[in-house]
């Protein structure tokens, strides 16, 4: 049976602000969206579910990712079924695909690295499950953290609202799914041995969940959450994806340090998450992107994708202000070319503002501009029948994925440190 203890935090505006900030979303956008919690919890709304701040911390968003649910929903669990670290470790190997693999994350090839492991300690379904990586594993997964002490992580929840899905419900019992499935491994097709190369290949250089981990926070991308393109196509400071857009929007190193001591329980230090030699985040050079991608099959949430778009570096999307001149990193691999960073500060500025801001003043002309487009001059995001109707009235619509938020040009606070997180 699954209980709920009664929130320490999170009661007033203010604080129910915060929460709303660290989400990326500014009060007018959604104060309907986050309320406060109380027990007993009582009936919710369509919607309405129990989200632990210590998720957001570890890289859940609004709308919450596709992949992620159906993740959820193969395992049979619900979402506060699990620990605020096995939500980090599910960020970092979705980060770790889109950024430094080159791939979609899919349900087998996360089933493929980890299976799922019931707490002996927990009396309760609220946190009593965890992901934990095979030992099995023929192909090395890259090292991961110790992860910090979430003792109170309970205490701290609100009420949010999203799009209504089953795997949000509070769980009243275990996981819908017996123990021998939690460590069934699916047999990967010859179609993924790229794929298991690249993952090797990052693993013996060095490159740790440490390195993934501060990629996403600097970054501003919450992997958990869904997004209108992967991270390897992302642009800059107006990203789309970012949870928080624009100048002044980065993470201060101060606000790094709260974040991964918070996560981790370590001590921080700075070097640790650079980069080894060798190691380029995909998105910082298109040639680079253009050569790895067209070595790898495209994936889905669940696996291999039926329509495999033969190395289109962006996936049949085209993104507007990405630089066609970056170049490829120097022989010895330790990052772009003086002229490639350039082309990364060009794309960025010539990105635009997002969506939000351009409501503000831009002209139509320049918001489709700024827009997500399929290689076919469409914007992405439209229903098909719609998207038929703009290729013959070159209409326009939408790049944002529905519901989603980000606040152009508001650096939020850094999360708070979970509940009971090492100083």
């Amino acid at each position: 049976m699954a209980s709920l203890v009664r929130p320490c935090h999170f009661q007033t505006e203010a604080e129910l602000n915060v929460v709303r900030r660290l989400l990326g979303c500014s009060p007018q956008e959604t104060v309907w969206g986050i309320q406060a919690g109380s027990v007993p919890l009582g009936d919710l709304r369509a919607g309405e579910f129990v989200l632990f701040i210590s998720h957001i911390s570890t890289g859940l968003g609004l709308p919450i990712s596709s992949f992620f649910l159906l993740l959820l929903e193969d395992f049979g669990l619900q979402l506060q079924h699990l620990t605020p670290y096995s939500i980090l470790l599910t960020s970092i190997f979705i980060h770790l695909c889109e950024m430094f693999v080159g791939v979609r994350p899919c349900v087998i090839l996360f089933r493929h690295f980890f299976v799922l492991v019931k707490s002996g300690k927990s009396k309760d379904e609220v946190g009593a499950y965890y992901f934990q990586t095979r030992s099995d594993l023929q192909t090395p997964y890259i090292p991961g953290l110790t992860g910090g002490k979430w003792d109170y992580w309970r205490k701290e929840w609100v009420i949010a609202t999203t799009e209504a899905n089953e795997r949000l419900v509070m769980p009243t019992e275990g996981p819908a799914s017996d123990r021998q499935s939690w460590r069934a491994k699916t047999s990967l097709p010859s179609e993924f041995d790229p794929v298991m190369s690249k993952m090797r290949t990052l693993a013996e250089s060095g490159f740790t969940s440490l390195n993934v981990l501060g990629d996403f926070l600097k970054h501003r991308i919450a992997p958990l959450k869904q997004r209108p393109r992967p991270a390897w196509s992302f642009t800059g400071l107006q990203d789309c994806s970012r949870t928080h857009r624009g100048e002044g929007s980065d993470l201060t190193k101060e606000g790094l340090e709260v974040v991964v001591r918070a996560v981790t329980g370590e001590i921080f230090v700075p070097e640790h998450l650079i980069l080894p030699q060798g190691v380029v985040p995909l998105y910082e050079d298109s040639s680079l992107r253009t050569a790895v991608l067209a070595t790898l099959p495209t994936l889905d949430d669940s696996g291999l994708a039926l329509h495999q778009t033969g190395g289109d570096p962006d996936r049949g999307i085209w993104i507007p202000g990405a630089s066609e001149e970056q170049a490829v990193p120097s022989a010895v691999g330790s990052g772009p070319s003086a002229k490639g960073k350039q082309a990364v500060a060009g794309s960025s500025a010539a990105s635009g503002p997002s969506q939000a801001r351009s409501s503000s003043g831009a002209s139509p002309e320049d918001v489709s501009r700024r827009r997500l487009h399929h290689s076919d001059g469409t914007p992405v995001m439209e229903p098909t029948a719609k998207r038929q109707r703009a290729v013959e009235d070159a209409g326009q619509g939408s790049s944002l994925a529905p519901g989603s938020c980000g606040t152009p040009g508001v650096a939020a606070p850094p999360p708070p440190p979970p509940g009971g997180a090492s100083p």
